[in-house]
Protein backbone atom coordinates (compact mmCIF):
# COMPACT_ATOMS: atom_id res chain seq x y z
CA UNK A 1 0.00 0.00 0.00
CA UNK A 2 1.39 3.35 -0.79
CA UNK A 3 1.90 5.51 2.48
CA UNK A 4 2.53 9.26 1.94
CA UNK A 5 4.88 10.98 3.93
CA UNK A 6 3.93 13.73 6.04
CA UNK A 7 0.51 14.59 7.35
CA UNK A 8 -1.26 11.52 7.32
CA UNK A 9 1.11 9.24 9.71
CA UNK A 10 1.79 12.22 12.04
CA UNK A 11 -2.30 12.55 12.84
CA UNK A 12 -2.09 8.83 13.13
CA UNK A 13 0.49 9.16 15.65
CA UNK A 14 -1.15 11.97 17.63
CA UNK A 15 -4.64 10.54 17.58
CA UNK A 16 -2.41 7.22 19.05
CA UNK A 17 -0.72 8.73 21.89
CA UNK A 18 -4.05 11.43 22.43
CA UNK A 19 -5.78 7.80 23.27
CA UNK A 20 -3.98 6.21 25.90
CA UNK A 21 -3.22 9.40 27.50
CA UNK A 22 -7.08 10.22 27.74
CA UNK A 23 -7.71 6.34 28.58
CA UNK A 24 -4.80 6.08 30.96
CA UNK A 25 -6.57 9.87 32.70
CA UNK A 26 -9.83 8.15 32.47
CA UNK A 27 -8.92 4.92 33.92
CA UNK A 28 -6.36 6.06 36.49
CA UNK A 29 -6.57 9.29 37.54
CA UNK A 30 -9.76 9.92 38.89
CA UNK A 31 -9.87 8.10 41.55
CA UNK A 32 -12.16 5.33 42.84
CA UNK A 33 -15.48 5.36 41.59
CA UNK A 34 -18.11 6.06 44.03
CA UNK A 35 -19.61 3.12 46.03
CA UNK A 36 -23.23 2.73 46.74
CA UNK A 37 -23.75 3.22 50.26
CA UNK A 38 -26.08 0.47 51.17
CA UNK A 39 -22.69 -1.65 49.92
CA UNK A 40 -20.68 -0.20 52.72
CA UNK A 41 -23.35 -0.64 55.33
CA UNK A 42 -23.36 -4.60 54.33
CA UNK A 43 -19.83 -4.73 54.41
CA UNK A 44 -19.64 -3.33 57.98
CA UNK A 45 -22.78 -5.74 58.70
CA UNK A 46 -20.91 -8.33 57.43
CA UNK A 47 -17.69 -7.57 59.50
CA UNK A 48 -19.83 -7.05 62.48
CA UNK A 49 -21.03 -10.65 62.41
CA UNK A 50 -18.25 -12.00 61.84
CA UNK A 51 -16.48 -10.49 64.93
CA UNK A 52 -19.30 -11.90 66.98
CA UNK A 53 -19.18 -15.12 65.62
CA UNK A 54 -15.44 -14.77 66.16
CA UNK A 55 -16.36 -13.91 70.18
CA UNK A 56 -18.80 -16.75 70.02
CA UNK A 57 -15.84 -19.42 69.06
CA UNK A 58 -13.91 -17.83 71.46
CA UNK A 59 -16.37 -17.83 74.36
CA UNK A 60 -16.57 -21.64 75.89
CA UNK A 61 -19.66 -22.08 78.36
CA UNK A 62 -18.07 -20.93 82.31
CA UNK A 63 -17.92 -22.69 85.10
CA UNK A 64 -20.00 -21.98 88.35
CA UNK A 65 -16.54 -21.42 90.03
CA UNK A 66 -15.44 -18.39 87.55
CA UNK A 67 -18.98 -16.90 87.95
CA UNK A 68 -18.61 -17.05 91.57
CA UNK A 69 -15.36 -15.39 91.10
CA UNK A 70 -16.19 -12.93 88.82
CA UNK A 71 -18.80 -11.30 91.61
CA UNK A 72 -16.44 -11.92 94.43
CA UNK A 73 -13.61 -9.77 92.75
CA UNK A 74 -15.84 -7.30 91.43
CA UNK A 75 -16.41 -3.97 92.61
CA UNK A 76 -18.33 -3.00 95.74
CA UNK A 77 -21.69 -0.77 95.14
CA UNK A 78 -20.55 1.45 98.17
CA UNK A 79 -17.09 1.63 96.83
CA UNK A 80 -15.52 -0.27 99.97
CA UNK A 81 -13.41 -2.74 98.13
CA UNK A 82 -14.81 -5.67 96.53
CA UNK A 83 -17.56 -7.62 96.83
CA UNK A 84 -16.15 -10.53 98.93
CA UNK A 85 -15.49 -8.06 101.74
CA UNK A 86 -19.06 -6.19 101.00
CA UNK A 87 -21.03 -9.26 101.77
CA UNK A 88 -18.73 -9.90 105.37
CA UNK A 89 -19.77 -6.48 105.96
CA UNK A 90 -23.42 -7.31 105.44
CA UNK A 91 -23.53 -10.26 107.07
CA UNK A 92 -22.24 -8.65 109.98
CA UNK A 93 -24.81 -6.13 110.10
CA UNK A 94 -27.87 -8.51 110.41
CA UNK A 95 -28.71 -9.30 113.66
CA UNK A 96 -28.50 -12.85 114.49
CA UNK A 97 -26.79 -16.12 113.36
CA UNK A 98 -26.07 -17.07 109.67
CA UNK A 99 -26.17 -20.75 109.27
CA UNK A 100 -25.50 -22.63 105.93
CA UNK A 101 -24.05 -20.09 103.62
CA UNK A 102 -23.72 -21.10 100.03
CA UNK A 103 -23.47 -19.85 96.04
CA UNK A 104 -25.87 -20.79 93.62
CA UNK A 105 -25.31 -20.28 89.61
CA UNK A 106 -28.38 -20.35 87.42
CA UNK A 107 -28.25 -19.82 83.18
CA UNK A 108 -30.98 -17.12 82.61
CA UNK A 109 -29.98 -16.62 79.23
CA UNK A 110 -27.08 -17.41 76.55
CA UNK A 111 -24.53 -15.50 78.33
CA UNK A 112 -26.44 -13.97 81.44
CA UNK A 113 -26.31 -16.03 84.64
CA UNK A 114 -27.99 -15.26 88.29
CA UNK A 115 -25.51 -15.94 90.85
CA UNK A 116 -26.81 -15.82 94.33
CA UNK A 117 -25.47 -16.25 97.96
CA UNK A 118 -28.02 -17.58 100.23
CA UNK A 119 -27.85 -18.31 103.94
CA UNK A 120 -30.25 -18.81 106.66
CA UNK A 121 -30.79 -16.20 109.41
CA UNK A 122 -31.77 -16.97 113.10
CA UNK A 123 -32.80 -13.61 114.88
CA UNK A 124 -32.87 -13.01 118.12
CA UNK A 125 -36.24 -14.10 118.77
CA UNK A 126 -35.27 -18.01 117.56
CA UNK A 127 -37.25 -17.05 114.11
CA UNK A 128 -35.68 -18.46 110.97
CA UNK A 129 -35.24 -16.40 107.86
CA UNK A 130 -33.66 -17.60 104.43
CA UNK A 131 -32.11 -15.10 102.65
CA UNK A 132 -29.59 -13.80 99.99
CA UNK A 133 -28.34 -11.93 97.41
CA UNK A 134 -28.29 -12.27 93.78
CA UNK A 135 -26.02 -10.90 90.90
CA UNK A 136 -26.66 -10.50 87.27
CA UNK A 137 -23.68 -11.93 85.24
CA UNK A 138 -23.12 -11.87 81.72
CA UNK A 139 -20.36 -13.97 81.34
CA UNK A 140 -19.65 -12.56 76.86
CA UNK A 141 -19.13 -9.11 78.15
CA UNK A 142 -17.81 -10.50 81.55
CA UNK A 143 -19.69 -7.18 83.37
CA UNK A 144 -21.27 -7.77 86.87
CA UNK A 145 -24.78 -6.08 87.60
CA UNK A 146 -25.09 -4.45 91.36
CA UNK A 147 -26.35 -6.72 94.27
CA UNK A 148 -29.94 -7.13 94.86
CA UNK A 149 -31.12 -8.31 97.79
CA UNK A 150 -33.89 -11.27 98.51
CA UNK A 151 -35.95 -12.31 101.49
CA UNK A 152 -37.92 -15.42 101.01
CA UNK A 153 -40.50 -16.68 103.06
CA UNK A 154 -40.21 -17.61 106.91
CA UNK A 155 -38.74 -20.98 107.34
CA UNK A 156 -40.33 -22.65 110.39
CA UNK A 157 -38.65 -24.34 113.55
CA UNK A 158 -38.84 -27.86 112.80
CA UNK A 159 -40.08 -28.22 116.86
CA UNK A 160 -42.82 -26.15 115.90
CA UNK A 161 -44.03 -28.33 112.80
CA UNK A 162 -43.84 -31.24 114.78
CA UNK A 163 -46.06 -30.13 117.93
CA UNK A 164 -48.70 -29.01 115.44
CA UNK A 165 -48.43 -32.66 113.67
CA UNK A 166 -48.89 -33.83 117.07
CA UNK A 167 -51.84 -31.91 118.20
CA UNK A 168 -54.02 -32.34 114.69
CA UNK A 169 -53.16 -35.97 115.43
CA UNK A 170 -54.64 -36.09 118.90
CA UNK A 171 -57.36 -33.79 117.64
CA UNK A 172 -58.18 -36.44 115.31
CA UNK A 173 -58.33 -39.55 117.45
CA UNK A 174 -59.94 -37.72 120.35
CA UNK A 175 -63.10 -36.34 117.07
CA UNK A 176 -63.15 -40.69 116.42
CA UNK A 177 -63.53 -41.59 120.20
CA UNK A 178 -66.68 -39.09 120.04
Amino acid sequence: MFRSKGKPWGRRRCGLAGSVVLGLLLAGGCGEAERDPRDYFIERQEERRDEQKSLWRQHETPRDGDLIEMVRESDAPDGGGSMATWIDRHLAGLNGQILFPRWDVTRKGATTYDVAYHFTLIDKENDIHDRGITWQVDSLNRSVQPPEPFISRRVEDLSRIESRQTLERIRREEDSLK
